[in-house]
């Protein structure tokens, strides 16, 4: 049961934050090569797959299915899972910042340019 869980969610996880729900379209991948193979029984699966991905794509009688066939529309899905814990969590740990045992000096070696400076002009007329 553990390992389903887990698979499951690892599967959740990746139909939605990557582009693999989009094979959850195959069926509709298939039905639509049918029906074409259906109207020309000469057309292979690499003309289909050419005819709908390799050409842009012509306003014909069945281009509400060919938008979607799969990897043709670009819709975003996004699933999040936040796990919070039910009750407050303390940490009583103490925690002290350690002191420095020895001093840090900064010097200064930076002299700004006049020519560096005007960059940062507005433009003049």
């Amino acid at each position: 049961m553990r390992r389903f869980l887990i698979l499951f969610i690892i599967a959740l996880y990746a139909l939605g934050s990557t582009e693999l729900h989009e094979l959850l379209k195959l069926p509709v991948l298939t039905a639509h090569y049918i029906e074409h193979k259906q109207h020309d029984p000469k057309i292979s699966f690499w003309d289909f797959i050419y005819e709908h991905y390799g050409v842009p794509q012509p306003m014909d009688a069945d281009y509400k299915k060919d938008v979607e066939l799969p990897f043709k529309s670009t819709i975003t899905f996004v699933f999040h899972i936040v796990v919070a814990p039910t009750e407050p969590v303390y940490f009583n740990t103490p925690f002290s910042y350690p002191t420095l045992q020895h001093s840090i000096s900064y010097q200064n070696c930076f002299v700004a340019k006049k020519q560096c400076q005007d960059i940062w002009q507005p433009p003049r007329c």
